[in-house]
């Protein structure tokens, strides 16, 4: 498994590693001519920014050529996720991927023009999203079939 990561804070690339596989960093993978990735799953963990992917990650699909047979799809958020969701879809529908499984992880908000983090950091026994997203940290690949 392939997990491609974007991350400014450290969240997603905490979930990234929790996550697991060959991690690999959206900026990094940026910065080559040409990206190519195949594995039998590969997936994406980024921030929602304003409701929707970061610009550098819609730019990383549209630049990557991935080959998988199990796409997944995984976003942080602090206060809410918007459009999101069909964003990551239409994303990889253009990428020829099909989303297989899409998720996503809140955790403290960290926006500082608008969130205080020491407020935020008191949230957190109220979100509590590492119990709530026990179910992410296993991604698995469908077992290969037998022809």
């Amino acid at each position: 498994m392939i997990t491609c990561y974007f991350t400014a804070s450290g969240n997603c690339l905490y979930v990234a590693k929790r996550i697991g596989g060959t991690l690999l960093s959206i900026p990094q993978l940026m910065r080559q001519e040409t990206v190519e990735i195949s594995d039998e799953a590969v997936g994406i963990v980024c921030p929602v920014y304003a409701g929707e992917m970061p610009a550098m990650v819609r730019a990383f699909m549209q630049k990557a050529r991935i080959h998988t047979d199990y796409f997944f799809f995984i976003y942080t958020y602090g206060m809410g996720y918007g459009e999101a969701f069909a964003h990551a879809e239409l994303a990889a529908q253009d990428a020829g991927l099909k989303l297989c499984y899409i998720n996503a992880i809140q955790m403290v908000d960290n926006y500082l023009p608008i969130f205080k983090m020491q407020e935020q950091i008191e949230t957190l026994p109220k979100k509590m999203w590492t119990g709530k997203s026990k179910r992410c940290w296993t991604i698995s690949a469908p077992a290969k079939r037998r022809r």
